[in-house]
């Protein structure tokens, strides 16, 4: 099966139509159309649907489509790492919950940029349950979550060691811990969060019930905000709140907690190819952890 032909098929997909990637290849569209008429001969099924509005994949195609794309990306990166084995250059494509891209990952890819300038970073950020999909497609090359990652096909390296504690305002620093888990407005994020499920065990096993008395931001920033403001209690990374404490802006809550501690990891496929840009990010990763 001819690479070349692989790639007629993808733009076809991707356009939604043999004129658009015609257009697209500078290829002629009778000769496209050859091509694919070929291609499904060749895998003696139907890959495309044709109608008036243009093309869409059957079921088949559909299947066909994922394995293109993960041969053509290999393809391109094999290319690549075997231009130059020791030059750094390409995408680097990463994922991380907020708290940790805001805290620990300025400094590490600043660093690495000014050693690596020719390679472009790309930084997503997203709650911890989104990333494991991303990065077994081959979407990101990696993401910074909370582990043990269970899983065959992943790989990881511990960055930190990371904290939750109870926060609120300065204001009301005369309550307890129990006082607020029992009580109080408990700000949180989303389900998908490991900070969320984490606060959920500890009420949980303190037979709490909480559902009616939860705020829910997508923000770690205005999650903060509102917490220093007084209209509720967080359960949040030390890290993160070292700085509001400083300035009297917030108080941490003690708290006999065994959910609290966990490891931040950078998790990736062990199968991921070792390009230069990659596997300089993994050595200095490995040097700062």
């Amino acid at each position: 099966m001819d690479l070349q032909v692989m790639k007629y098929f993808k733009a076809i997909a991707d356009t939604g139509s043999f004129t658009a990637a015609s257009e697209q290849l500078h290829y002629a569209q009778s000769n496209l159309s050859t091509q694919i008429m070929h291609l499904e001969k060749e895998l003696e099924t139907k890959l495309l649907y044709r109608h008036k509005r243009g093309v869409s994949l059957t079921s088949d195609g559909k299947l066909f489509y994922n394995y293109v794309n993960d041969i053509l990306r290999m393809v391109d990166e094999a290319s690549l790492s075997l231009k130059d084995m020791d030059t750094a250059r390409g995408d680097l494509r990463l994922g991380s919950i907020e708290a940790t891209a805001l805290n620990d990952l300025p400094k590490l890819i600043g660093d690495y940029h000014l050693k690596y300038p020719a390679v472009h970073i790309s930084l997503i950020t997203d709650l911890n349950d989104f990333f494991l999909k991303p990065v077994l497609d081959h979407k990101l090359d990696g993401a910074f979550v909370e582990g043990p990652i269970d899983h065959s096909e992943v790989e990881e390296i511990i960055l930190k060691r990371e904290k939750l504690v109870l926060v609120g305002s300065s204001s009301e620093k005369d309550l307890t811990a129990e006082e607020i888990l029992q009580e109080k407005e408990l700000i949180t994020f989303p389900e998908g969060s490991s900070f969320r499920r984490r606060m959920e065990k500890l009420l949980a096993a303190k037979d709490i019930p909480y559902s009616d008395r939860i705020t829910i931001f997508n923000s770690l920033g205005a999650m903060i905000t509102n917490i220093a403001a007084g209209l509720g209690f967080g359960y949040l990374p030390e890290s993160i709140i070292t700085e509001y404490i400083g300035r009297d802006l917030m108080t941490i809550y003690p708290l006999d907690d065994p959910f609290s501690e966990f490891d931040v990891v950078f998790a990736y496929r062990k199968d991921h190819i070792q390009v230069a840009s990659f596997r300089y990010f993994i050595e200095m990763l490995k040097a700062a952890s």
